[in-house]
């Protein structure tokens, strides 16, 4: 088995434990692709210092974050996954009231570089809301 297949797993799993961007899966110079969705209709690119900033932000926002892989495939430094995302709102959003699940399916691609994620890029579907 690839090993990052792992290192992502992990990853998410650090998400859901803490809800916080934990920097030690990445390399100092990691992008963070946002394709244009519902949340980021630009879409946008950030960096790791970026990301984390932002991940701490939701913390206002979400809780409970989970991330359920439906299928994921590996071939050398590159690592494809269909993700099924749900979190808790705290805070109205849309049509949602606070207390109220968010959900998406996420198809999500990361690159490694020296064993550490380099590169993720998320094409988000957000459930309506």
């Amino acid at each position: 088995m690839n090993p990052h297949l792992e290192t992502v797993r992990q990853y998410f799993a650090a998400i859901e434990t803490d809800g916080e961007l934990n920097t030690a899966f990445f390399t100092p110079d990691a992008r963070f692709v946002q394709l244009p969705n519902k949340l980021f209709p630009a879409g946008l690119t950030r960096d790791l210092a970026e990301s984390r900033d932002a991940f701490a932000k939701s913390k206002g926002m979400v809780a409970n974050q989970r991330y359920r892989v439906r299928r994921a495939l590996a071939d050398g430094d590159g690592v494809a996954m269909e993700v099924a995302w749900s979190a808790e709102l705290k805070i109205p959003m849309g049509n949602l009231a606070a207390g109220s699940t968010m959900k998406a399916s996420f198809g999500v691609f990361f690159t490694f570089r020296g064993g550490l994620i380099c590169e993720q890029r998320n094409y988000d579907c957000f459930e309506p809301f």
